[in-house]
């Protein structure tokens, strides 16, 4: 099977005949329903972002696991040098994304909720953060939206 991206919106076409869905993936009010028809990775994953991200947020902040399983795929999770703040990187579909534990010692409002005890994971995609899980309450940025990431 041959497999390449559809121009600019990071969606796998995989069949040599989908260069209409790579056309119709030009025009951004058609890409979002391409991407709700298409939840799913070259692994056959029918997962939702939203519900990876709390999945992962479950896993590294509120059961202290030392890998992430995601539909058959085990992620390392790791700390910063300085802070000792855990991180964790992992694909989902076409996309990278890294989370990493909030720094309560910041002058955010996250960081204010961290400093009360409660765990918050902070997630980036193309160096832009996109999304946040706040004791299993996903929040999303604007930057979700400008990166077209799937629901």
């Amino acid at each position: 099977m041959q497999r390449r991206l559809a121009a600019g919106c990071g969606i796998a076409v995989r069949h040599s005949y989908d260069h209409r869905l790579a056309a119709l993936a030009r025009n951004p009010a058609v890409e979002d329903e391409i991407y709700r028809a298409l939840r799913f990775d070259e692994r056959g994953s029918t997962m939702l972002l939203a519900d990876t991200l709390i999945s992962i947020w479950q896993q590294v902040l509120a059961e202290g696991r030392s890998t992430v399983d995601l539909e058959g795929r085990t992620y390392g999770v790791g700390r910063t040098r300085a802070k000792r703040l855990r991180t964790v990187r992992f694909g989902y579909a076409d996309y990278g994304l890294d989370g990493i534990e909030q720094n309560p010692a910041t002058t955010s409002q996250w960081a204010a909720l961290a400093r009360e005890g409660k765990r918050i994971m902070q997630f980036s995609c193309r160096n832009r953060y996109v999304a946040n899980v706040c004791e299993g309450e996903l929040t999303r940025y604007p930057a979700w939206y400008a990166l077209r990431l799937p629901e």
